[in-house]
């Protein structure tokens, strides 16, 4: 998921038509991985494969799923630990108020 975060994208217009596009800076994922661009016959970064993309997308969102998926069932634990103390703690004003009556 560490090289997902860091990819950045932008927005771009082709030199040909002038039309608007988005994408990321080739070099910039080259340096995230070589795996994930094109290079020319000189050795320079040519182009990005989106179709390699996808996968690394993929994972970071599977991690993320997994991720979320812990944190709801922490979420529900700590839920159900508020509700006991919650209910503890009526008991324990009760418990005061009842006291403090007998005492007076």
């Amino acid at each position: 998921m560490a090289a997902a975060l860091q990819l950045r994208p932008v927005g771009y217009r082709w030199k040909e038509t002038h039309a608007a596009d988005v994408g990321f800076v080739a070099e910039e994922v080259a340096k995230l991985d070589e795996r994930l661009v094109t290079r020319n016959a000189n050795g320079e970064v040519e182009g990005v494969k989106y179709d390699r993309l996808t996968a690394v997308l993929a994972d970071a969102v599977q991690e993320l799923a997994a991720r979320e998926q812990l944190q709801g069932e922490a979420i529900k634990r700590i839920e159900a630990e508020n509700a006991g103390m919650r209910a503890e703690m009526t008991e324990l004003r009760a418990l005061v108020r009842s006291i403090d009556a007998r005492s007076r």
